[in-house]
């Protein structure tokens, strides 16, 4: 596998081995749901702000911060 990564991330594509994978399941993949759900949690009008509301909010917190610029 390392002959045909062109960098060194790359050979990531190739794991195979089942213990490795469910290791990236058991402790990645609870993450990335959590972060997915955060996104589309600001996508949804809710009781007391619509989307759009929550995004500017969210948008002027990250520019407070130097976040946006």
């Amino acid at each position: 596998m390392d002959r045909y990564a062109k960098h060194p991330q790359q050979w990531y594509n190739y794991v195979t081995s089942p213990i490795i994978l469910g290791l990236f399941k058991k402790f990645y993949l609870p993450r990335l749901d959590a972060s997915v759900q955060g996104a589309i949690r600001y996508a949804l009008d809710g009781t007391k702000l619509t989307s759009v509301e929550k995004i500017a909010k969210l948008a002027e917190a990250l520019e407070s911060n130097g976040l946006g610029r």
